[in-house]
């Protein structure tokens, strides 16, 4: 029973996967500067573990697996912790020094955001897409992260059991000051009153209620949000 609700949350976060960028090609020649204006920045990595979100398929998280805000050249996110070292652009000319941090912060520029190496290894980075936004909307989200006393990383649970509790759209977006990647994004863009509060996501696509497979007359809520998602929200404005 549990394989057929899980095959058709698959269905459904296969169905958002548009627009999506499968060639590094894209890196290699339209990554050779920053982005000089606000944007919501979207990257999915091959195999990636640092915000996984659906683990039962071969891709884990459908589309896009990591988002960010960008302001001119300066990314903001939450992030469990980079690898320290040195991070490249895809080109080279961008060069940054990246410290473990896990949470919120601000370290990578679009560049390197987007190619994700560090000197002396290759990408990993499956895809990448920039969506500009307001440049009005992106500096109050920035405020309302920057308002934050103390915004960290929250670790996903995949457990079944404890699935709808780890990512329920509340849970990410601030339960005990803890965010995943997508969370801070939609909650910053909610605080900044973006579509009347309800941010780049309807409130109702945020989860969906379907029968809890263990018992068949309650209805659990299974998550959503995820940086697929808002890209979709996003790009169909």
């Amino acid at each position: 029973m549990v394989g057929i609700y899980l095959i058709q949350l698959t269905v459904f976060f296969s169905a958002l996967k548009i627009h999506s960028l499968s060639e590094l090609d894209f890196l290699q020649e339209n990554l050779h500067g920053n982005v000089h204006h606000s944007a919501i920045l979207f990257r999915e990595v091959i195999d990636n573990n640092e915000s996984s979100y659906l683990p039962f398929v071969n891709d884990e998280v459908p589309g896009y697996d990591h988002i960010a805000l960008a302001i001119n050249d300066s990314v903001y996110e939450v992030h469990p912790g980079y690898g320290r070292g040195i991070y490249l652009s895809a080109n080279h000319r961008d060069s940054i020094r990246i410290t473990n941090i896990s949470g919120l912060q601000s370290q990578h520029n679009p560049a390197t955001f987007a190619y994700n190496s560090r000197i002396n290894s290759s990408t990993r980075v499956k895809s990448f897409n920039s969506v500009r936004i307001p440049d009005s909307l992106a500096f109050s989200m920035l405020s309302a992260m920057q308002s934050l006393s103390a915004a960290h990383y929250k670790p996903l649970d995949f457990h079944y059991q404890n699935f709808d509790r780890v990512l329920s759209p509340k849970s990410q977006k601030g339960t005990n000051s803890s965010f995943t990647c997508s969370g801070i994004i939609e909650w910053a863009a909610e605080q900044a009153g973006h579509n009347n509060g309800s941010g780049f996501v309807p409130n109702h696509l945020e989860s969906i209620l379907l029968p809890n497979p263990f018992n068949f007359f309650i209805l659990s809520e299974f998550p959503t949000l995820s940086p697929q998602l808002i890209f979709m929200c996003i790009a169909r404005k």
